[in-house]
């Protein structure tokens, strides 16, 4: 599955589709940490995949480490919740919406589509 692309609601200008994990890397409703640089976490939502910035925007604490549920990952630091789809958020911790990026599943492997 392919998910939208946002940055705070904008797309990325350019860039390029990047292999960053295998299909099985990643279990239903887990996240998974598959860059540092930059820091990009993949999640897996009832096998649809999405890839967020592995960076809360309220503590920088990586999201990787939080929870998924309803196509939603929280902070496990402070609880900050974001929306897989968009970024977006209705947490009053954080501090804005956090990056999202397209995704795309080619021959069972995950590529994402990251600025450059």
């Amino acid at each position: 599955m392919t998910a939208p692309d946002t940055d705070g609601g904008s797309p990325p200008a350019t860039g390029s589709w990047t292999d960053v994990c295998s299909v099985d890397d990643v279990d239903v409703d887990d996240v998974v940490r598959v860059r540092n640089e930059p820091p990009v976490a993949v999640v897996n939502a009832d096998g649809d995949f999405y890839a967020v910035r592995d960076i809360c925007t309220h503590e920088d604490f990586p999201l990787s480490e939080g929870l998924v549920c309803d196509r939603r990952i929280e902070c496990s630091f402070h609880g900050a919740a974001f929306d897989l789809v968009t970024g977006e958020t209705d947490s009053l911790l954080a501090e804005g919406p956090v990056a999202t990026y397209p995704t795309r599943v080619v021959d069972g492997r995950v590529h994402v589509l990251l600025p450059g």
